[in-house]
């Protein structure tokens, strides 16, 4: 007989006992907390109140986990008896229906502390812990909403055996749909904070103790990821990969498989809670035996809460950098430091007990005047008077930022092909996935993009690009998991608003930055470097998909991956955060165009030549997108293999380093015309080649495409003045053509076969106006770049 309490068989006992014991502990924090808030400080605030709400949702959301143990969770369905099945399905809807709310009150609590902090430090602190406080609340509501109504009818959640006339959302795949959500938001309240914590004017140990004090809900994000392997580990042995949901109660060994992820999910939710009880127990800890007291090397603060009488005359010490401000001890008792809370701490680091000749910090600075800057490059002039030498530390990692787009583009379009296969999509499917992709190139840079930009520079347009740019990679796993065609398409749009606003940065960033006459130059090598993350991520990609081809949980493998790009997002953010960057305001702008007269002088009827030149390259960047979406969808789509893909990738790299060369001796204006005709002839050349002719005639249609995007920006930018970062945003919006024209091309390659290429010839003929009207028109042949800064 076979014995359901031996542990290769039954978990119940280890999950009863780790959530146990977490519950325990976060009580114990808790319970410290209010010790330290009532009866030290003797106030309590909101962030309090949130933590004892959160508290108690994770008791009710463990007890229900506890319960369930006792009652069939962790064993096997041969193990459960049949009356437990009621008190297991009660027990986790329950859980489902508490997890949620359990987090919102967490995350809330520390957001308030945020908030509170945020009233006397930068502006942008406090829009961030707003922003990042609503979507906290708003997905967990929703979320909450979802785990309560799970069912249809709703009073079949809880009948054993589940009618089959009832419709359930699988409690897995609903844990998989907020994993994404969590992580995000874990990410937001991880690194909110640290600006603020690195700019306090504090020696440089005690400035890391506060750091790695703040920074301890770190560890909750690795539980979180530990949470999501297991859920991972649940979904291969209970969910199909098919996109029809599986009943819970229909799935083998249900119990089993999912309840080292409910223990974890315990285990997060308590961890917490702890996390934020954590920064608040300074009062109490300033009263236990000396045994546990700071002494002088330790990186904890100690600050006293009066004011020195002036007999005390302290020995002041004047500080030689504004982030290292020595710190006096008090003189009028051990305990002085009781009464200061975190708020106090961290707003306030300069009310110290100073007088004497030391004049204190104005009562109106804040941290905001503060130096956040730790990595600095000398002082960085402005970038439109930069030389090479100057500028080529900046673009170098601009450009790297480049790499950066184009190895995830490219891995995102291998998986594209793999999602396809795995949900069995046609080609429609792709169009879709192609148009939510472009239409985030529409919407990003003529809402916040530009607002961003010209408010606060290229440094923070690069930080929130690759925040969003992180967002949408994360939406990939409940996509991967649920076989959701829905959630891929939202995860290409905000892949798309991303990816799109850091172009708009670093297109206009790499044409500004350096001398103007090699403006061309630097942007077809840039975009070169980023052809190369466009070639090497699919041959990544492909190496893994060959090593899992037979693996129907391919998908739910490659999450991992976008997991590791969406972590490197949000580092290069925050490093960038600290980048001391060169930028270039509306005056400066509009010195350098007044200083290349034909711009402003030359007009073609009442039009500037400058904005004729803009909307005409606004048309040809339309056409041109559109006309290289559609013949990738062709003639190097997954019907072809990677092999072809890889080699037509290749070619932009080359096109766009042998355009660069060009650059060099040529003008702009004729090699962008030397490029185009050679798009217009290959595009010809489509209707009438077929088999290996035809894909060998695709191969170089990517090598003229290459350089027509960045030579265009590049061109179209010049003269522009103080309207040179609205118009960036007009340029990389044209982009959307990549929506439009396979959607156009798809019916007819369908019905019409390779006369489709018709579609690619006129999209082309149409991009073909603007380097004509370069080189014919005199009013744009007459205009000469200017060759001085």
């Amino acid at each position: 007989m076979t014995n359901y309490n031996d542990p290769l068989v039954s978990r119940s006992g280890v999950v009863f006992a780790v959530s146990l014991f977490s519950v325990i502990a976060s009580f114990l924090f808790v319970i410290l907390r209010m010790i330290s808030k009532l009866g030290i400080l003797r106030k309590t605030s909101w962030d309090d109140y949130f933590v004892i709400l959160a508290w108690w949702i994770a008791f009710g959301l463990s007890f229900s986990i506890c319960f369930a143990s006792r009652h069939g969770l962790g064993k096997r369905d041969d193990g459960i008896h049949t009356e437990w099945q009621k008190p297991l399905a009660w027990s986790q809807y329950m859980f489902t229906v508490l997890y949620n709310p359990a987090l919102m009150a967490t995350k809330t609590s520390i957001l308030v502390f945020y908030l509170k902090v945020s009233e006397n430090t930068r502006k942008v602190f406090r829009y961030a812990s707003v922003t990042t406080l609503v979507v906290v609340n708003i997905a967990g509501l929703v979320l909450t909403g979802l785990s309560i109504f799970r069912c249809t009818p709703f009073s079949t959640i809880f009948d054993y055996p589940l009618p089959q006339t009832a419709k359930c959302s699988n409690i897995l795949r609903l844990s998989f749909a907020s994993a994404p959500v969590n992580i995000i938001t874990d990410l937001a309240v991880l690194f909110l904070p640290i600006p603020t914590l690195t700019g306090l004017r504090l020696r440089r140990k005690q400035k890391i103790g506060v750091v790695v004090l703040f920074g301890l809900g770190g560890f909750v994000t690795v539980i979180d990821v530990l949470r999501i392997a297991y859920l991972q580990q649940a979904s291969r042995g209970v969910l199909p990969l098919n996109k029809t949901p599986p009943r819970d109660t229909g799935n083998q060994d249900f119990a089993y498989y999912a309840s080292l992820s409910f223990m974890w999910s315990a285990v997060e939710v308590n961890i917490r809670i702890i996390c934020a009880c954590i920064p608040t127990l300074k009062p109490l800890i300033s009263r236990v035996p000396r045994l546990f007291r700071r002494q002088k090397s330790d990186l904890s603060i100690e600050l006293p809460s009066k004011v020195v009488e002036p007999n005390t005359n302290p020995k002041l010490t004047f500080p030689t950098t504004a982030q290292e401000i020595p710190f006096p001890v008090a003189s009028h008792g051990e305990n002085a430091s009781e009464g200061v809370d975190s708020v106090q701490f961290i707003t306030t680091p300069h009310a110290l007990n100073m007088q004497s000749s030391f004049q204190p910090t104005p009562s109106g600075e804040t941290l905001q005047s503060l130096d956040m800057t730790f990595i600095h490059f000398g002082n960085p002039k402005s970038m439109v008077s930069m030389s090479n030498k100057e500028s080529f530390l900046f673009l170098f990692l601009a450009t790297l930022l480049s790499f950066l787009s184009g190895f995830e583009y490219g891995f995102l379009n291998t998986i594209n092909c793999r999602f396809q296969q795995a949900a069995k999509m046609g080609p429609n499917g792709m169009i879709g996935s192609n148009a939510s992709f472009f239409a985030g190139y529409f919407v990003a840079p003529l809402t916040f993009g530009h607002l961003i930009l010209k408010r606060w520079g290229f440094k923070y347009t690069f930080i929130v690009g690759l925040s969003i740019y992180s967002c949408g990679v994360l939406v990939f796993w409940p996509s991967a998991v649920m076989l959701s065609y829905s959630f891929f398409i939202i995860s290409s749009f905000i892949v798309g608003l991303g990816i799109s606003t850091l172009d708009m940065a670093v297109f206009s960033f790499i044409t500004l930055c350096g001398p103007p006459p090699l403006a061309e130059v630097r942007l077809n090598i840039s975009q070169a470097v980023q052809a190369i993350g466009i070639v090497v991520s699919p041959i990544l990609a492909q190496r893994t998909l060959v090593r899992y081809s037979t693996d129907p949980w391919l998908l739910v493998r490659i999450q991992w991956v976008y997991l590791g790009i969406a972590i490197l997002c949000i580092s290069t953010a925050l490093a960038f955060y600290y980048l001391a960057w060169p930028e270039a305001s509306d005056e400066e702008l509009d010195n350098v165009a007044s200083s290349w007269p034909s711009t402003n002088t030359t007009v073609a009827g009442h039009v500037r030549v400058n904005y004729l030149t803009l909307g005409l390259g606004m048309l040809s960047i339309f056409c041109f997108t559109g006309g290289q979406g559609a013949v990738y969808i062709i003639s190097l789509g997954p019907s072809l293999g990677p092999r072809y893909q890889n080699i037509a990738n290749a070619c932009l790299i080359a096109g766009r380093i042998t355009a660069a060369l060009f650059l060099l001796v040529f003008e702009p204006r004729r090699v962008l015309l030397f490029f185009s005709v050679g798009c217009v002839i290959t595009a010809a050349l489509g209707m009438r080649l077929m088999g290996k002719p035809g894909i060998v005639n695709c191969i170089l249609a990517f090598f003229f495409e290459s350089a027509i995007l960045p030579t265009t920006f590049a061109i179209c930018l010049r003269g522009l003045g103080s309207y040179t970062k609205t118009c960036s945003a007009f340029l990389i919006a044209a982009e959307c053509g990549g929506a439009v024209l396979p959607a156009i091309l798809n019916p007819i390659l369908q019905s019409r076969g390779n006369y489709a290429w018709c579609v690619i010839v006129a999209a082309y003929s149409f991009a073909l106006v603007f380097p004509l009207y370069l080189n014919l028109i005199p009013i744009a042949k007459n205009l000469r770049y200017l060759l001085v800064a």
